[in-house]
């Protein structure tokens, strides 16, 4: 899978469930996971089920990106809430949302899952559109101890480097072209799942500049790529986009 060892690499550097999901019709899809084996309890994430767009970390990202159409389609209808923490007010969720596209990334905050915290950040494809999202699910002890920067840090960057993967060529935007990019099959995931060396987003240790020099500037990711805007996902795009240039 294309993607896959990017989730891997999600998994290593946090210690956390990582998992990896599409938008379907006004749902969202998980299509891969990496489960934890330090947690106690089964979350809610399963390869294959759906996940609620307002209530998720993954469901946020997908949603603020969706466009105004199905945003006010899952905003008119009744929320339910999965704890006491979730939106259930439409006009809370629409501000929610643009707080996401402003910052690139999405939190959950015990909104799914009592006890558990998750953040997700958007996978842009070639243009601009989102083609999945990628998150961590942890305890919220660890919050209270470390808090989450470095969790949203890894998020970011990680799934800035699939982006950066992606062939450079145009996308089927609909669920089972999602799919096919993201695991590598198929058109549009051709190129990662057979012509290409996948390699993992730069470390903490490395960073973008030196992941750059020891792959010729590949792992850089253009500034078309990705939508204009601020958050820290983007700066770590940008990171990479800069060390490419220095290298070329």
């Amino acid at each position: 899978d294309a993607a896959r060892p990017f989730l891997q690499q999600l998994h290593d550097e946090t210690g956390h469930v990582a998992t990896l999901g599409i938008l379907n019709d006004d749902t969202g899809v998980y299509i891969d996971k990496i489960e934890s084996s330090s947690f106690g309890l089964r979350l809610h994430s399963e390869v294959g089920k759906s996940f609620p767009l307002h209530s998720t970390a993954m469901g946020k990202v997908l949603l603020a990106h969706s466009g105004t159409a199905l945003i006010l389609r899952v905003a008119s209808r009744k929320l339910e809430a999965f704890t006491p923490q979730t939106i259930t007010n439409p006009k809370e969720l629409r501000k929610a949302l643009e707080r996401v596209r402003s910052d690139r990334y999405a939190i959950d905050d015990e909104e799914m899952t009592r006890g558990f915290v998750c953040v997700a950040a958007p996978i842009f494809g070639l243009d601009g559109s989102v083609a999945g999202a990628m998150s961590c699910t942890f305890p919220d002890y660890v919050r209270q101890e470390r808090g989450i920067q470095s969790q949203i840090d890894v998020v970011c960057r990680v799934a800035a480097a699939v982006a950066a993967a992606a062939p450079r060529r145009s996308w089927d935007r609909s669920p089972a072209g999602a799919r096919r990019r993201l695991r590598g099959c198929g058109p549009g995931g051709h190129d990662l799942c057979h012509h290409r060396q996948l390699e993992p987003a730069p470390s903490t240790t490395e960073g973008a500049a030196g992941a750059a020099r020891r792959h010729g500037g590949g792992i850089g990711v253009e500034q078309d790529l990705l939508p204009r805007g601020r958050g820290k996902c983007r700066q770590q795009a940008e990171q990479g986009t800069r060390a490419r240039r220095r290298s070329d």
